[in-house]
């Protein structure tokens, strides 16, 4: 099983992800150095593919695995849905709207930027893949960018795919 774990900085996908009791390959966790997160954008293709790689071998392996990462465009979705298929890996793919804190200090321009070029989940994956809308019940419009840290209650809702 592949997770692809959805949503803008803050939301509650490394959260999430490590709650699934499976193997979470972060490309964050590419970006530490000494023991310190030290991001730097021309660092995110190298890190993109450094996870990619790994969730592929892991998939070879016969590991679930869950990979937390923004995704704000489809194409980053579709090559994971692409590489599980030739693995033969289902997908889940999680997209959460939460709001509870960045912990990468994430700036609020940079969060609003993500927001105008995000793409929905193209409605015809549900027919190959499953798909899950999490959020806190504050989340819909995501006028905030760091969240409050307040006990979070999750609603979501699942298209089943059919794969």
């Amino acid at each position: 099983m592949l997770w692809l774990i959805r949503g803008l900085p803050g939301s509650g996908k490394t959260a999430f992800a490590n709650g699934l009791g499976c193997l979470v390959l972060d490309a964050d966790a590419w970006h530490v150095r000494g023991g310190k997160y030290q991001y730097r954008r021309c660092r995110v293709g190298a890190a993109r593919e450094w996870c990619f790689d790994r969730a592929r071998a892991a998939l070879r392996l016969g590991l679930d695995v869950a990979v937390p990462d923004v995704f704000p465009l489809g194409k980053f979705l579709s090559r994971y849905v692409e590489m599980a298929r030739e693995e033969g890996a289902p997908v889940t793919i999680v997209e959460m709207s939460g709001e509870h804190g960045n912990v990468h200090h994430v700036p609020c321009a940079a969060i609003q930027e993500m927001k105008k070029t995000w793409e929905p989940i193209p409605p015809e994956w549900e027919r190959t893949v499953r798909v899950m809308m999490i959020g806190d019940g504050r989340a819909p419009g995501r006028e905030g960018c760091t969240g409050t840290g307040a006990q979070v209650n999750y609603y979501a809702y699942c298209g089943a795919g059919e794969s």
